[in-house]
């Protein structure tokens, strides 16, 4: 499969190059032959035409060495549409030299495959899941596009034998993931929790927290990522008095030696509210004092 990262300022840009900039006719200096040199600009790759433009104007093409299809693309059934305006495409029409950024909405999984394979350039900064269920094939291959935030929501991960594969085991496959999000609907097991602790994200976010979820176990539990970012939300039916309770002792102690969590519940005080982000901004401030 060849595709490869660039950054979303390069795809986003690369159409304005050659419009802005008087592209030469001959190659430049160098110990190469200059049909070597017209060579390589006519034959690279994507990746090395991009490459070779940065190093001269020479390289620029008259045409863009692939198609941008923009930002926050919508996978659905039979092709792909765009979250803010009302085009769609069938996976059939669609050439297969695709760069895309931004984010990936997954609504249904059936054209995934087909369009990995025509994407031969990327800078994903999101992938969210919108579907009840999609295979562990699509998920990873989504996942080689390198998402640095991930959203599941409520969304099963499957085996090939449609078996439920368990979240934690699931991590070992999102290194790019820096920022995961979640939608709680049982009490996470010690596998889970043990797994948090040794991962590499650096943001947590839960949603549909409810009485159930025991928050000063699970915080004990990730005592060993100090520095996670965590932000839960609580339905609102949750017993408001016990979150209130664990913040009040957050700013009581003062402490800076962790982030503290964000918990937020609909019904809370909003002066407690900017109270506790204060106490988060402290602990930044004291971070970026060390």
């Amino acid at each position: 499969m060849h595709f490869f990262e660039v950054s979303s300022a390069t795809l986003k840009s690369i159409y304005h190059i050659t419009i802005n900039i008087l592209i030469p006719k001959s190659p430049p200096l160098s110990e190469l032959p200059s049909d070597v040199l017209r060579s390589m600009k006519a034959n690279s790759s994507p990746l090395k035409s991009i490459i070779l433009m940065k190093l001269n104007k020479f390289f620029i093409k008259e045409q863009c060495p692939f198609n941008y299809i923009g930002d926050d693309v919508v996978v659905y059934a039979a092709g792909i549409g765009f979250s803010n305006n009302e085009k769609y495409y069938k996976i059939d029409e669609l050439p297969n030299d695709l760069g895309i950024s931004g984010s990936l909405i997954v609504v249904n999984e059936t054209v995934v495959a087909e369009l990995i394979q025509k994407i031969i350039i990327y800078d994903l900064k999101s992938l969210s899941f919108h579907t009840e269920k999609v295979s562990f094939k699509a998920f990873e291959l989504l996942l080689s596009l390198k998402p640095t935030e991930l959203y599941l929501g409520k969304t099963i991960v499957a085996s090939n034998n449609d078996e439920i594969i368990p979240y934690e085991e699931l991590f070992d496959h999102m290194p790019s993931v820096r920022h995961l999000s979640l939608i709680y609907e049982k009490p996470f097991s010690q596998r889970f929790l043990k797994k948090l602790s040794t991962s590499n994200f650096e943001k947590l976010t839960f949603y549909g927290l409810d009485n159930s979820f025991d928050f000063e176990t699970f915080m004990k539990s990730l005592k060993g990522k100090p520095t996670l970012d965590l932000v839960l939300n609580f339905v609102s039916k949750t017993n408001l008095s016990r979150i209130n309770q664990y913040i009040d002792d957050l700013l009581e102690a003062g402490k800076t030696d962790y982030y503290p969590p964000l918990l937020l519940h609909f019904l809370m005080d909003t002066q407690k509210v900017a109270q506790l982000e204060q106490l988060r901004k402290n602990y930044l401030l004291s971070k970026s004092e060390n």
